[in-house]
């Protein structure tokens, strides 16, 4: 088990200004301070791998920051299915609801997603493919100014594939 206090202090933060001519431009706007709580847990049963994690934060940039959930869990269970070579993982995430630039609140959302990934199949290769938002949440995560709507729907349920070679 492991818990990970923080507390960071953040300056000169760069945010999207428009003029009064309509010109846009990133600058240094403001500050923020942010503090928290990690708490991971992990285990292992026979070839089972299991991790639970949860996140709470809170911070402050004069108003209400956006895009900032007060909790944040994951439980991830991970097993080989062939050799110790391939293996297969079910992961869930929740994410607490958090507030838009405009102030409004996106709703907290849980995701699954199912991934088979290989390790030592061949020197340097390795493949994952995973099924991720496998029951089809609908959910949407806040905007960063200038986008309109206020928030941004996130992909629904998909398949993907990625074959990596390090060498």
């Amino acid at each position: 088990m492991r818990f990970s206090p923080y507390y960071n202090r953040l300056s000169d933060l760069i945010g999207l200004t428009v003029s009064n001519t309509g010109i846009r431009q990133f600058q240094n706007q403001g500050n923020a301070d942010a503090h928290g709580l990690e708490t991971l847990l992990t285990g292992h049963y026979r070839d089972v791998e299991a991790r639970l994690s949860h996140t709470y934060q809170q911070m402050s940039a004069g108003q209400t920051a956006s895009n900032v959930p007060l909790h944040m869990v994951k439980l991830n269970l991970s097993a080989p299915i062939w050799r110790n070579v391939v293996f297969a993982s079910v992961e869930v995430q929740h994410v607490s609801s958090r507030r838009t630039v405009k102030q409004a609140t996106s709703s907290d959302y849980t995701i699954a997603n199912l991934v088979l990934f290989s390790k030592h199949w061949l020197p340097g290769l390795e493949l994952t493919g995973g099924l991720y938002n496998v029951f089809d949440e609908a959910y949407t995560d806040p905007a960063s100014p200038p986008i309109l709507p206020d928030v941004v729907s996130q992909d629904g349920r998909n398949l993907r594939i990625r074959l990596s070679y390090e060498f």
